[in-house]
C-alpha cells in the first residue's frame, strides 16, 4: 500500500480568495470530490476537481493529509486511519488494500459551517464504514474514498402561543473522492 501512496509531487498555488488559499501538495492524487450533507448544515451534492494529498501551507508548514479542491478550498484532513485489508494476487500482480479513514476534525467543521446553511455544530462523529480502497498494479491504480459522518446541531428553542419547543437537527454527510494514477 505504501507504493500506492507514492504517486507524484505537485505544486499548486491558488489565488487568495476568501474561500481559497495557497497550498503545497505532495503525493497529490488528482480526481473528483463530491460532498453532500443533509439535515442541519445542508449542502446539496456538489462535485469538483480535487486532490487527495499531503498538504502544506505556501510557507511549507505541514497541515496534514486531506482533500483540497482545484480552486483551493480545503475540505477535510485525515484525523485517524487504520489498515483494514491487503490482497496481492501473485499470478497477476494485482494488489488492493483498504483503510478506515476518519476526517472529522476542525477542518471539516470549518468547511461545514462556512458552506452549510445556518450551521452550528454541537456533535460530529465519523462513520465506522468510512474507507479508502486502493487497487493497483505496475501500470497504475485507482482510489475510491468514502468518508461518512453524522452528528447534531446545537439545540434551538422556539416559542409559540402555548408552548416552547427545543430541538437539535441531525447532520448526515458524506465525502467521496475518486482518483486514478498511471506509473508509465
Amino acid at each position: 500500500m505504501k507504493f500506492a501512496r507514492k504517486l507524484f509531487t505537485s505544486f499548486l498555488f491558488f489565488s487568495a480568495f476568501s474561500s481559497a488559499n495557497a497550498y503545497y501538495l505532495e503525493n497529490a492524487l488528482p480526481g473528483k470530490v463530491t460532498v453532500s450533507v443533509t439535515g442541519a448544515c445542508a449542502i446539496p451534492a456538489t462535485t469538483a476537481n480535487a486532490y487527495l494529498a499531503t498538504i502544506s501551507t505556501d510557507e511549507h508548514v505541514l497541515i496534514g493529509r486531506g482533500i483540497v479542491t482545484a480552486s483551493g478550498k480545503l475540505i477535510a484532513l485525515q484525523e485517524k486511519s487504520s489498515d483494514v485489508s491487503y490482497l496481492h494476487v501473485l499470478a497477476t500482480g494485482e494488489k488492493s488494500s483498504s483503510d478506515y479513514v476518519d476526517v472529522v476534525g476542525d477542518t471539516l467543521r470549518t468547511f461545514l459551517t462556512t458552506n452549510g446553511a445556518n450551521c452550528v455544530i454541537e456533535t460530529l462523529e465519523p462513520d465506522v464504514n468510512s474507507k479508502a480502497a486502493y487497487h493497483w498494479n505496475e501500470a497504475g491504480g485507482t482510489l475510491n474514498f468514502k468518508a461518512g459522518f453524522g452528528g447534531h446541531e446545537k439545540q434551538r428553542c422556539f416559542s409559540g402561543v402555548n408552548q416552547e419547543k427545543c430541538l437539535a437537527q441531525k447532520i448526515r454527510g458524506v465525502i467521496r473522492f475518486k482518483g486514478a494514477w498511471n506509473t508509465q
